[in-house]
């Protein structure tokens, strides 16, 4: 698959261009957001990766353009690179047409996790609830030496009674279409998994989250199907990492 990357920092450019490559993925650079719209009317590519702020032309007019026009890649999936999360930052984005974000400086296991999402949307349920990259040991270890190996399996079992209450009001919410329930449901689900390094949930709480945001219906008849089982599997990785430990 191949993705454009568009990124004003060489640095930070070479960084993303590694993680793409790790993952076997062709990628291809630019400055601007100028060089972007130009390189997005020439080629097709599977995703674009948007710096927001970059000279001669900044990520939201870059996307705009894309989108106002009639390229090959006037409806691929646009992420958005930021330094920060505000919520006026990522209306904006929305706004002009962007998909979805990304903060800096990026974590690998939730990037490689939010890619495998970005470019297999429609893939079937059973691909995108594979036990590989559940849980991030890093954190996952960073959350036991904080807490004490005796306290984690009262905080996991408090986790999971959470997701066994917030399942149903968000599957309620989806058939309502209450978008706000949607938003404020995954927005702490979001948070609660990534205390444990659960990164799978946790990006897929994200996507749900800015999908409600959006009230993005064709987001939701994709992945919220898969959230039960990607809830379980995640449950069932942490109990087992708290019993080996």
């Amino acid at each position: 698959m191949k993705i454009l990357l568009a990124e004003d920092s060489p640095t930070n450019r070479g960084i993303i261009e590694i993680l793409l490559n790790r993952m076997d993925l062709e990628v291809e650079s630019v400055e601007n957001g100028q060089e972007a719209v130009r390189m997005a009317q020439q080629n097709n590519y599977d995703l674009i990766l948007m710096d927001l702020a970059m000279p001669v032309m900044d990520g939201l007019e870059a996307t705009r353009k894309i989108r106002s026009g009639n390229g090959v890649n006037k409806n691929t999936r646009i992420v958005a690179i930021a330094a920060d999360a505000l919520d006026e930052d990522i209306e904006r984005c929305f706004a002009a047409g962007m998909n979805d974000f990304v903060t800096k400086p990026i974590n690998f296991s939730s990037f490689r996790t939010e890619i495998q999402l970005w470019l297999k949307g429609n893939q079937d349920s059973e691909s995108l609830t594979k036990k590989s990259e559940l849980v991030d040991l890093t954190i996952f270890k960073q959350l036991q030496k904080d807490t004490g190996v005796q306290a984690l399996p009262g905080i996991l079992e408090l986790f999971n009674h959470e997701c066994g209450n917030r399942l149903p009001v968000m599957m309620d919410g989806y058939k309502k279409q209450n978008w706000k329930v949607l938003e404020d449901e995954a927005h702490a689900l979001k948070s609660s998994s990534g205390n444990f390094g659960a990164i799978k949930l946790q990006a897929l709480a994200r996507k749900i989250e800015l999908a409600a945001k959006s009230k993005d219906q064709a987001v939701f008849d994709k992945i919220i199907p898969t959230l039960e089982e990607i809830i379980r599997l995640s449950i069932e990785e942490l109990q087992k990492l708290v019993r080996q430990n």
